[in-house]
Order: structure tokens, then C-alpha cells, then sequence
């Protein structure tokens, strides 16, 4: 991952790490498991196993909820590809 340094990007990860955070129609588990998988808290990247392992479930069940949660960010896709470009 790139070190931030430039504040218009610092602002743009705050700012989608805040709207998956406080998108209503997630679990918290879900929730966590976007942020540890495409690294929106700014921190290092997490496989299924690693997820799994930190948050006491099975790797399927990550992948299932991960799955799951991709499917409730569809009307956020564009914001997101964009962040995910840049990171």
C-alpha cells in the first residue's frame, strides 16, 4: 500500500471508510470483514483465513459474508472502484 501523504487522498479513504461503516443494512461482522478485505481502514490486507481466524469463523463464512456484503454495496460501486483504483 502507498503511504498517504497527499491530504486530498487521506480525506478520500476517511471518507469511504466512514460511509462503509455507517452503511445500515450491514452486520458488524460484514461490516469488518469489507474493511479488513479491501484494506478501508488504511491497514494491511487480510486473506479469507486471516479474517477468519481473527474474528473465530470459518473461512467460508468469511467468503459467504463478504459475498454477501458485495451484494448490498452495489449502488455504492462507483465511489468504491474508484477508492479501490487509487489505493
Amino acid at each position: 500500500m502507498k503511504k498517504i501523504k497527499d491530504p486530498e487522498y487521506c480525506c478520500l479513504l476517511k471518507t469511504y471508510y466512514y460511509q462503509i461503516r455507517h452503511i445500515p443494512l450491514f452486520k458488524n461482522r460484514d461490516k469488518n470483514i469489507i474493511i479488513y478485505r479491501y484494506r478501508l481502514n488504511g491497514g494491511k490486507y487480510f486473506t479469507l483465513r486471516s479474517i477468519g481466524k481473527k474474528m473465530g469463523i470459518s473461512m467460508e463464512a468469511v467468503r459467504q459474508a463478504e459475498l454477501r456484503a458485495l451484494r448490498k454495496l452495489k449502488p455504492y460501486a462507483e465511489d468504491l472502484r474508484v477508492y479501490l483504483e487509487s489505493s
